[in-house]
């Protein structure tokens, strides 16, 4: 089984844009102030007036520190430390910009949505540069 959910900025205009008929809608913010919290939420609730409220962006770290178990690891900042980086839970996108096969499902799910205005643009290239040696 599997829940598809959209993960918006807690203010309603992001929901109105982002939130898809069939899909779970939720909330993304950090630490805020309680006022905020409520206002996100209420937010959210017009969109999805009955169930349980969610703040999206502390699903994967919540996981992982709950159950125990799972990466623990973050090269740049946190060494051994619950927070998770795209390449330890298969991001659609990676932290150099390529896309994966979970990227192009979803892309194509969003096509075929049949009266989806937005229609998702072609993947464009991913260059990468090489650059020049630097000493530090």
């Amino acid at each position: 089984m599997a829940i598809f959910f959209t993960a918006d900025n807690g203010a309603e205009t992001y929901l109105k844009c982002g939130a898809v008929p069939g899909t779970y809608p939720t909330v993304d913010f950090g630490p805020t102030s309680e006022e905020n919290i409520k206002a996100a939420f209420e937010a959210q609730r017009k969109y999805m007036p009955n169930g349980f409220i969610r703040n999206s962006q502390k699903t994967c770290l919540w996981c992982c520190f709950v159950l125990g178990r799972g990466p623990l690891t973050n090269s740049e900042f946190y060494t051994g430390w619950y927070v998770i980086t795209s390449y330890d839970f298969f991001a659609p996108i990676s932290e150099c910009g390529d896309v994966n096969e979970k990227y192009l499902a979803i892309r194509n799910w969003i096509k075929s949505l049949p009266n989806w205005k937005n229609k998702p643009f072609d993947v464009p290239p991913n260059n990468k540069l090489v650059l020049c040696r630097i000493n530090l």
